[in-house]
């Protein structure tokens, strides 16, 4: 991945998608990498009649609704980065939104999409689409939910890293859970001492639970700003499955994710 690889979002007119273009753009300003907004249409090139001609071109009308939906997404993601400099492309994609988003992931330094149910019985399940990408994108992938409304403050709250760390060497099976937990935390406490000498100034607090990840994950995430957790599966085809937990937390979180392939 180059240093200048976009932040790539997915765009298809809904509330969720509009918050994950807002959730984009600060993360693109952060990062100081462009910002791609992606829109597809289920049409193939010139398909429909009813030609609108703009200045930038003809297009059916079909198309010209994608081009006012990445329009409005454009409008809202400078709004939201209250006057910090943006770079922002869009691109309108003919065929559907799975292919095209992944296609776009590529090359992309993440892939931001919203989390669209697929109707009212499916409760805290996420859209089709956003488990597919989640599920098969190269890149890490940020479903986003929970979002404040566009005038309140930003997410607050800690960053949650659901970390599987090495089992310490516990010959013992006798010992207590708090000798074991001791353990753990060493070796969690190792793994971490790079990172902490290269960002001095983030502050961390090292949990270590006993079975149940997604229970653990669930409970730490009231109040966080983000969930960040690995897509290791456990099948032969790891590289396009989700892990248990990983799946589990799509479904279930109600603030942002992020799924960080290795």
């Amino acid at each position: 991945m180059q240093t200048d690889s976009p932040i790539v979002v997915g765009v298809d007119g809904s509330a969720q998608s509009l918050d994950a273009v807002r959730w984009a753009a600060d993360a693109a300003v952060h990062h100081r990498v462009p910002l791609l907004l992606v829109s597809s249409l289920l049409t193939a090139p010139g398909t429909f009649g009813d030609a609108v001609n703009l200045s930038a071109g003809v297009f059916s009308g079909v198309e010209y609704g994608g081009t006012q939906r990445l329009a409005t997404a454009a409008e809202l993601a400078r709004r939201s980065v209250r006057g910090n400099h943006l770079t922002l492309r869009t691109a309108l994609r003919h065929g559907s939104a799975v292919p095209a988003l992944l296609d776009a992931a590529k090359s992309a330094r993440m892939l931001v999409v919203g989390s669209r149910g697929l109707g009212e019985f499916t409760g805290g399940l996420v859209g089709s689409v956003s488990a597919a990408v989640a599920s098969h994108a190269p890149c890490p992938v940020a479903l986003i939910r929970g979002m404040p409304e566009t005038d309140a403050p930003p997410l607050d709250g800690p960053v949650v890293v659901g970390v599987a760390v090495a089992p310490a060497d516990l010959s013992d099976n006798e010992l207590p859970w708090s000798a074991i937990a001791t353990a753990e935390e060493a070796v969690l406490s190792e793994s971490l001492a790079g990172w902490k000498d290269k960002y001095p100034d983030v502050s961390v607090r090292k949990i270590v639970v006993r079975d149940r990840p997604v229970h653990h994950l669930l409970q730490q995430s009231q109040g966080a700003q983000l969930v960040v957790t690995g897509s290791r599966g456990r099948g032969g085809f790891t590289s396009l499955l989700l892990g248990s937990t990983s799946r589990a937390l799509l479904h279930a979180l109600t603030c942002p994710l992020l799924i960080v392939r290795r």
